[in-house]
């Protein structure tokens, strides 16, 4: 049975499936949610109800925008048949569902035989988390479009980092040029293929699986699910030795060798509103 699926192949044209969601089966679910994070104990059930919605909508519509609820709804899921909702969770709930509700169609393209941009992205956490930068490349191959850039990471995010008292915050540092690439280079980006390369394990493992146990890199987290409906991009995450990533000198504010080669220097867009 189809829960969440409608396509749309155009006319003579094989080349694209339009996926949307009925919005009656929109209606169902946020019914379902309101009486979820409106409550302060549920019934596993149906939470696992919820989940499997979501589940389908993560896996066969919609991508990794509902992944965290569902990370999350597993867990607690162990708890028992009744479970003590905290806020953090409703709130995560609450996202998924909003991010389902406002997104576009999602467009399903043949290969189009466009080469994959490459995109280089690093941080840098010094003196016990007293200077914390990042930076990003940009290198297209269709184009030749070749930016980047490097700066220290605002002091809103770092004072959030270090409020439990943590000094070492590389693991931030590394996950949030990714959606600060995403969102300065909306535009070059958006329903484009794109190749990462990240020299960081435990960041590297939190994009690709979506879901991190730390708080901070969830929040992070759930911004880039958003940035990813938004954009609708095929992204793939690799492993790249520190040596090789062309991004180490930017997001150490260092630009003159990437100068020389010609790569441009962006201002980094910091304007994340979750909407």
């Amino acid at each position: 049975m189809v829960l969440w699926l409608t396509c749309q192949v155009q006319r003579k044209e094989w080349y694209r499936c339009t996926t949307s969601r009925p919005e009656f089966r929109t209606c169902k679910n946020w019914s379902t949610t309101f009486v979820i994070v409106n409550s302060q104990t549920v019934a596993i059930s149906s939470l696992e109800t919820l989940k499997g919605r979501l589940l389908y909508a993560a896996g066969h519509t919609f991508g990794r925008c509902t992944q965290l609820a569902i990370q999350l709804i597993s867990r607690v899921a162990r708890r028992g048949p009744l479970v003590l909702l905290d806020d953090h969770l409703k709130d995560v709930i609450v996202s998924a569902m909003h991010c389902l509700v406002h997104s576009k169609p999602r467009r399903v393209e043949a290969w189009s035989g466009r080469v994959p941009i490459l995109l280089f992205t690093d941080g840098a956490c010094e003196n016990e988390g007293e200077l914390v930068t990042h930076g990003a490349v940009l290198f297209d191959p269709e184009s030749n479009l070749a930016l980047m850039f490097g700066d220290e990471i605002p002091s809103e995010w770092t004072a959030k980092w270090k409020s439990e008292g943590r000094k070492q915050l590389i693991c931030q540092a590394e996950l949030f040029p990714v959606i600060i690439a995403k969102n300065t280079w909306k535009d070059t980006l958006r329903g484009r293929s794109i190749l990462w390369f990240i020299d960081n394990n435990s960041s590297l493992a939190a994009i690709i699986r979506s879901y991190s146990p730390v708080l901070d890199n969830f929040e992070m987290l759930v911004i880039n699910a958003r940035l990813d409906t938004e954009l609708q991009c095929l992204h793939w995450y690799s492993r790249v030795p520190s040596r090789s990533n062309l991004s180490d000198d930017p997001s150490r504010l260092v630009f003159e060798e990437l100068d020389r080669q010609g790569f441009k220097r962006c201002t980094p867009s910091y304007n994340l509103t979750i909407g």
